[in-house]
C-alpha cells in the first residue's frame, strides 16, 4: 500500500513573509524573506526627523541715521541701534580739488574753467589723524575725536566699521563738511523763476545775522528730493548784506565768487553792491511756477529757511493731492514735516504755497522790503513788471 502525502497548492502569504510548509526537513528562506529582513533592519537605523523650527535671530546690520561735525575737532555718527565701533577701522580724509593736487586750473579748449572728471579715489587724502573713537553720547552713537581742527566748509570723508550686539557688521563711507563755529543766518529773499537767455534764473539771500557762509547749503527742492545742491565756500559776511546765487552761468572768466571784493565779479546780472556766487559744473534752474527752495546749515544739517511757491490750487485737480506731481507734493511735505513751512490744514495743500501766477523775468517772487520771515505764504508777493531787485532791498509793490 502506498502512502500519499498531500501538499497545499500554494504557499500562504502573511504580513510580507512567505510561509512554506515543511515535511520534517528545514527549508531555506526565499529571496523575498531575505529582502524583507534587510528592509526592516535598515529602517531601524534611520534617525527620527528634526521637527524643531529654526529661529535666525538678529541678522540685520546697524544702519546710519545721521552724521556730521559737532565741533571743530569732533564728529558724531548715530545709528538705529546700539553699536560697538572698531577704532582701527576709522579714518578721515579730505577731497582735494584739481588745483590743490596740481597747482593749476583745469581749463577747456576755449579757455573757460571746467570740471575735473570724477575720480574720487584719487582725490581722497588723509589730512587729520584720529585721537579716539568711542561710544557717545548714547549707546547708538559713535563720537570721533580728531587731532586738530577741520577747516570750516571743506569736504571730508569719514570711513569706519561698527558691530551690534548680535555681531552684525556695518561699514560706511560718509561725506561731511568741516564744522562752522560761526555760521551766518540767511533767509531766501527773492526768486527769479522765469529766467531768459539774457536774464537767467537766479535767487537772492538776505543776511539776517553776520558770520561765515562755510558749508551753508542751498537745495533747489528739499534736502531729501532736489534737482541741485550748492554748498557755499568759507566767506565772512555782515548782517544786512545781499547774496546773489546765479544758477545758469555762461562759463565766462569774469564769473567769479566774491569772497572779499563785492565788485570783483562780472557776467550777466552781476551786482556791484551784493556778493555774487556762481553755480559751477552742471547748471541748474528754478521751477517756473511750482517749486521748493531750501537753505540748510550744511548738506546734512538743519533747515535754516525754505519757501514753496505754486500757481496751483486744490481745485486745479485732485492729482497728487492737487500738487500735480508726486515730486512737488513730497518736497512740500518734507519742509512742512521739519516745521520749516506753515500750513493751514492737517496736511499740505497747493493753497499753502506762495503764489506764482504772473511771474516773468522782471516780475519776481519777493519777500517784503524788511525781509520779514514767518515761514508762510504771507511773507511773499509778486512785484510789478520791472520790479526785479536782485542785490538790493525788495519792492513792496504788488503785481
Amino acid at each position: 500500500m502506498h502512502t500519499i502525502e498531500k501538499k497545499p497548492a500554494n504557499p500562504t502569504v502573511k504580513a510580507g513573509f512567505v510561509s512554506v510548509p515543511t515535511t520534517g526537513t528545514q527549508m531555506q528562506p526565499s529571496r523575498i524573506q531575505v529582502l524583507a529582513l534587510c528592509i526592516l533592519a535598515l529602517s531601524s537605523c534611520i534617525p527620527d526627523p528634526v521637527i524643531a523650527v529654526f529661529e535666525p535671530g538678529d541678522l540685520r546690520p546697524p544702519a546710519v541715521v545721521s552724521w556730521g561735525a559737532t565741533g571743530p575737532a569732533e564728529l558724531l555718527v548715530v545709528f538705529d541701534e546700539a553699536v560697538r565701533p572698531d577704532p582701527k577701522a576709522f579714518d578721515v580724509a579730505r577731497r582735494l580739488s584739481y588745483q590743490e593736487l596740481t597747482g593749476q586750473e583745469l581749463t577747456a579748449q576755449d579757455g573757460t574753467a571746467t570740471s575735473l572728471p570724477s575720480e574720487p579715489e584719487a582725490r581722497l587724502v588723509p589730512v587729520v589723524s584720529i585721537l579716539s573713537v568711542r561710544e557717545g553720547p548714547t549707546s547708538d552713537g559713535v563720537l570721533v575725536v580728531l587731532d586738530g581742527d577741520q577747516e570750516p566748509g571743506l569736504a571730508y570723508v569719514l570711513t569706519g566699521l561698527v558691530s551690534d550686539g548680535a555681531g552684525n557688521l556695518s561699514s560706511f563711507v560718509l561725506p561731511y563738511w568741516g564744522f562752522n563755529a560761526d555760521p551766518a543766518w540767511l533767509v531766501i529773499n527773492e526768486l527769479l523763476t522765469e529766467g531768459t537767455s539774457s536774464r537767467p534764473d537766479a535767487l537772492e539771500l538776505f543776511v539776517d545775522r553776520g558770520g561765515n557762509l562755510a558749508g551753508l547749503t542751498l537745495f533747489i527742492g528739499s534736502p531729501g528730493l532736489h534737482d541741485l545742491r550748492y554748498v557755499f565756500p568759507a566767506c565772512g559776511v555782515a548782517g544786512g548784506e545781499f547774496i546773489i546765487l546765479h544758477l545758469k552761468p555762461q562759463g565766462l572768466p569774469e564769473e567769479l565768487d566774491e569772497l572779499d571784493d563785492v565788485t570783483l565779479s562780472g557776467g550777466q546780472d552781476a551786482s556791484k553792491e551784493a556778493r555774487d556766487f556762481w553755480v559751477s559744473g552742471e547748471p541748474g534752474s528754478l521751477s517756473g511756477k511750482n517749486g521748493v527752495v531750501t537753505l540748510c546749515a550744511s548738506p546734512t544739517g538743519a533747515i535754516m529757511d525754505a519757501v514753496a511757491y505754486s500757481e496751483r490750487t486744490s481745485e486745479s485737480d485732485t492729482k497728487y493731492d492737487g500738487f500735480g506731481t508726486a515730486a512737488f507734493r513730497d518736497r512740500v511735505a518734507e519742509i512742512v514735516a521739519y516745521a520749516a513751512w506753515a500750513i493751514q490744514g492737517g496736511k499740505p495743500a497747493p493753497g499753502d504755497c506762495a503764489r506764482s501766477t504772473g511771474t516773468t523775468s522782471t516780475r519776481t517772487i519777493c519777500r517784503s522790503s524788511d525781509s520779514a520771515d514767518t515761514d508762510s505764504a504771507g511773507d511773499w508777493h509778486i512785484v510789478p513788471t520791472k520790479g526785479i531787485s536782485l542785490g538790493k532791498a525788495n519792492s513792496d509793490e504788488v503785481y
